[in-house]
């Protein structure tokens, strides 16, 4: 989760009730499930359980890539693909000092064998124009060959995927009416089951 000083205690809700109920939902329905927590501003670090879910903001900037590079060092050290079913979730409202390196390092975790990437991008400023929401033009510039697509769900949440060959997916929320849709679209079962780009 960003916790930079952008990230308003809204923000911070919406993304804390969506991971509450995803870690609440994966505990419920395996037996053995590790979940481990990062909060980044322009570094990231990992964080129990409990520190997360109270974390307050840190000021500075933001570098969603330390988040990923984080990630991918537990993935290499004590998660590996071989052994583990790893799903790795993370959530920004966008501000990122360098979107060109996130995606670089999305990219990095999927190559290391993850099951899914997802990523939510929060909206709920006053003003903000979620009719012409979009996710970080750099993350649909840089995944635009692996076969990305954008549609809206009944609920009105925009989704931004790739195919099988690159389990990515986005979801923009803007309101706490998105957190039930965004959870059942994260943990959908079958994503790429009608995918035959690659078997």
């Amino acid at each position: 989760m960003d916790v930079s000083g952008s990230m308003t205690t809204e923000k911070k809700y919406l993304v804390r009730s969506m991971l509450f109920w995803i870690v609440k939902l994966l505990r419920t329905l395996y037996d053995h499930v590790e979940v481990r927590f990062i909060t980044h501003t322009t570094t990231a670090q990992l964080v129990p359980e409990e520190d997360f879910f109270r974390k307050g903001t840190d000021y500075g900037g933001t570098n969603c890539s330390s988040a990923y590079e984080l990630a991918g060092i537990l993935i290499d050290t004590q998660y590996q693909s071989n052994r583990w079913n790893n799903y790795v979730f993370h959530f920004s409202d966008g501000e990122d000092s360098d979107p060109k390196k996130t995606a670089e390092e999305i990219k990095k975790i999927i190559g290391q064998g993850v099951q899914m990437v997802g990523y939510g991008e929060v909206h709920v400023d006053s003003g903000y124009d979620y009719s012409s929401a979009n996710l970080l033009p750099e993350l649909k510039t840089q995944f635009q060959s692996f076969g990305l697509t954008s549609y809206e769900l009944q609920s009105g949440i925009k989704v931004t995927s790739c195919d099988k060959r690159f389990p990515f997916v986005g979801v923009i929320i803007a309101k706490r009416e998105h957190v039930y849709p965004a959870i059942k679209e994260f943990l959908k079962k079958g994503r790429w089951q009608n995918d035959t780009a690659r078997n």
